[in-house]
Protein backbone atom coordinates (compact mmCIF):
# COMPACT_ATOMS: atom_id res chain seq x y z
CA UNK A 1 0.00 0.00 0.00
CA UNK A 2 1.11 3.23 -0.98
CA UNK A 3 1.54 6.03 1.91
CA UNK A 4 -0.07 9.44 0.84
CA UNK A 5 1.77 12.13 0.18
CA UNK A 6 0.31 14.41 2.74
CA UNK A 7 1.28 11.99 5.48
CA UNK A 8 5.01 12.62 5.48
CA UNK A 9 4.32 16.10 5.93
CA UNK A 10 3.02 15.50 9.47
CA UNK A 11 4.95 12.73 10.69
CA UNK A 12 6.50 13.80 14.04
CA UNK A 13 10.39 14.38 14.16
CA UNK A 14 10.55 15.44 17.79
CA UNK A 15 10.81 13.30 21.21
CA UNK A 16 6.77 13.01 22.40
CA UNK A 17 6.14 14.09 25.86
CA UNK A 18 4.10 12.83 28.71
CA UNK A 19 2.26 15.03 30.74
CA UNK A 20 -0.67 15.88 32.89
CA UNK A 21 -3.27 18.51 30.83
CA UNK A 22 -3.43 21.92 32.39
CA UNK A 23 -6.39 24.50 31.42
CA UNK A 24 -3.99 26.07 29.27
CA UNK A 25 -4.46 22.86 27.24
CA UNK A 26 -7.83 23.20 26.88
CA UNK A 27 -7.83 24.70 23.30
CA UNK A 28 -5.26 22.45 21.94
CA UNK A 29 -7.46 19.30 23.34
CA UNK A 30 -10.93 20.73 22.60
CA UNK A 31 -9.63 20.69 18.63
CA UNK A 32 -7.89 17.20 18.63
CA UNK A 33 -10.77 16.03 20.02
CA UNK A 34 -13.42 17.52 17.68
CA UNK A 35 -10.90 17.04 14.74
CA UNK A 36 -10.59 13.30 15.35
CA UNK A 37 -14.16 12.91 16.07
CA UNK A 38 -15.14 13.98 12.40
CA UNK A 39 -13.04 11.17 11.00
CA UNK A 40 -14.49 8.11 13.54
CA UNK A 41 -17.29 6.94 13.44
CA UNK A 42 -19.79 7.76 15.67
CA UNK A 43 -23.69 7.49 16.07
CA UNK A 44 -24.07 11.01 16.97
CA UNK A 45 -22.00 13.43 15.23
CA UNK A 46 -20.46 16.13 18.25
CA UNK A 47 -22.23 19.41 17.36
CA UNK A 48 -20.41 21.88 19.59
CA UNK A 49 -18.00 24.60 18.69
CA UNK A 50 -14.69 24.35 19.35
CA UNK A 51 -14.61 27.59 22.08
CA UNK A 52 -17.87 25.50 24.04
CA UNK A 53 -15.95 22.21 23.61
CA UNK A 54 -12.30 23.97 25.19
CA UNK A 55 -14.68 24.98 28.15
CA UNK A 56 -15.73 22.02 28.72
CA UNK A 57 -12.21 20.32 28.81
CA UNK A 58 -11.09 23.25 31.06
CA UNK A 59 -13.75 22.79 33.43
CA UNK A 60 -13.20 18.98 33.42
CA UNK A 61 -9.68 19.26 33.91
CA UNK A 62 -9.95 21.91 36.95
CA UNK A 63 -12.51 20.47 38.98
CA UNK A 64 -10.51 16.86 38.73
CA UNK A 65 -13.42 15.04 36.99
CA UNK A 66 -11.38 13.69 34.26
CA UNK A 67 -7.80 12.87 34.70
CA UNK A 68 -6.41 14.14 31.57
CA UNK A 69 -2.45 13.56 29.79
CA UNK A 70 -1.43 15.35 27.01
CA UNK A 71 1.36 13.54 23.81
CA UNK A 72 2.70 16.73 23.15
CA UNK A 73 6.40 17.39 20.74
CA UNK A 74 7.95 20.88 21.24
CA UNK A 75 7.38 23.63 17.74
CA UNK A 76 9.10 26.36 16.28
CA UNK A 77 11.55 28.84 17.55
CA UNK A 78 10.06 29.15 21.11
CA UNK A 79 9.45 25.33 21.63
CA UNK A 80 5.75 25.97 22.11
CA UNK A 81 3.92 22.46 23.44
CA UNK A 82 1.50 20.91 20.16
CA UNK A 83 -0.81 18.33 21.65
CA UNK A 84 -1.12 15.97 19.10
CA UNK A 85 -3.15 13.46 21.21
CA UNK A 86 -4.83 12.78 24.88
CA UNK A 87 -6.53 10.30 27.07
CA UNK A 88 -8.97 11.22 29.72
CA UNK A 89 -9.32 8.73 33.21
CA UNK A 90 -12.49 9.07 35.09
CA UNK A 91 -11.36 9.93 38.62
CA UNK A 92 -10.56 8.69 40.71
CA UNK A 93 -7.75 7.13 38.78
CA UNK A 94 -8.49 3.40 39.88
CA UNK A 95 -11.23 3.29 38.36
CA UNK A 96 -9.25 2.90 35.01
CA UNK A 97 -12.30 4.23 32.99
CA UNK A 98 -11.08 5.76 29.66
CA UNK A 99 -13.39 8.18 29.41
CA UNK A 100 -11.84 9.46 26.21
CA UNK A 101 -8.55 8.35 23.77
CA UNK A 102 -8.02 11.07 20.10
CA UNK A 103 -5.08 11.36 18.57
CA UNK A 104 -5.07 14.60 15.99
CA UNK A 105 -5.89 13.05 12.05
CA UNK A 106 -2.54 14.91 11.07
CA UNK A 107 -0.95 13.01 13.54
CA UNK A 108 -2.60 8.82 13.25
CA UNK A 109 -1.15 5.94 12.62
CA UNK A 110 2.09 7.31 14.87
CA UNK A 111 2.01 5.18 17.70
CA UNK A 112 0.46 8.38 20.02
CA UNK A 113 -2.49 6.00 21.05
CA UNK A 114 -0.39 3.39 22.05
CA UNK A 115 1.96 5.49 23.84
CA UNK A 116 -0.48 7.53 25.98
CA UNK A 117 -2.02 4.11 26.83
CA UNK A 118 1.56 2.67 27.94
CA UNK A 119 2.35 5.57 30.04
CA UNK A 120 -1.31 5.58 31.92
CA UNK A 121 -1.79 1.68 32.77
CA UNK A 122 1.25 2.34 35.07
CA UNK A 123 -0.28 5.32 36.88
CA UNK A 124 -4.24 3.31 36.83
CA UNK A 125 -2.12 0.27 38.54
CA UNK A 126 -0.17 2.36 41.49
CA UNK A 127 -3.47 3.71 41.91
CA UNK A 128 -4.69 0.57 43.02
CA UNK A 129 -6.64 -0.12 39.52
CA UNK A 130 -7.17 -3.40 38.58
CA UNK A 131 -8.44 -3.42 34.94
CA UNK A 132 -8.66 -0.62 32.35
CA UNK A 133 -12.14 0.18 30.95
CA UNK A 134 -13.66 1.81 27.92
CA UNK A 135 -16.71 2.17 26.32
CA UNK A 136 -16.70 2.54 22.19
CA UNK A 137 -19.17 3.09 19.40
CA UNK A 138 -20.53 -0.04 17.76
CA UNK A 139 -19.39 0.35 14.45
CA UNK A 140 -15.53 2.23 15.47
CA UNK A 141 -13.56 -0.62 13.93
CA UNK A 142 -10.46 1.67 14.20
CA UNK A 143 -11.02 1.81 17.87
CA UNK A 144 -11.78 -2.11 18.19
CA UNK A 145 -8.72 -2.61 16.34
CA UNK A 146 -6.45 -0.35 18.44
CA UNK A 147 -7.79 -1.21 21.97
CA UNK A 148 -7.55 -5.60 20.78
CA UNK A 149 -4.07 -4.64 19.64
CA UNK A 150 -3.23 -2.90 23.57
CA UNK A 151 -4.84 -6.04 25.15
CA UNK A 152 -8.69 -4.80 25.54
CA UNK A 153 -11.39 -7.83 24.94
CA UNK A 154 -14.91 -7.26 24.58
CA UNK A 155 -17.48 -7.52 27.52
CA UNK A 156 -20.78 -8.66 27.60
CA UNK A 157 -21.86 -4.96 29.61
CA UNK A 158 -23.14 -2.18 26.90
CA UNK A 159 -23.29 1.38 27.95
CA UNK A 160 -26.17 3.17 26.48
CA UNK A 161 -25.45 2.02 22.73
CA UNK A 162 -21.30 1.37 23.67
CA UNK A 163 -19.73 -1.57 23.90
CA UNK A 164 -17.74 -1.75 26.64
CA UNK A 165 -14.07 -3.28 26.64
CA UNK A 166 -11.92 -4.43 28.99
CA UNK A 167 -8.08 -5.06 30.16
CA UNK A 168 -6.98 -6.39 33.54
CA UNK A 169 -4.08 -5.66 34.73
CA UNK A 170 -1.68 -7.94 36.18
Amino acid sequence: MQVPEHFWKHMIKEPLIFRQATVRDAWQIAKVGLASAKVEVREVPLDISVEQFAQIWAERIQDGSHLTYVAVFKQGLFQRDVVCGYVSIEAPMQSGHVMTLYISPDYMRQGIGMFLMQHIEPLVKAAGGRALITDVQPRNVMAHNFYQKFGFVFTDEHREELIVMRKELL
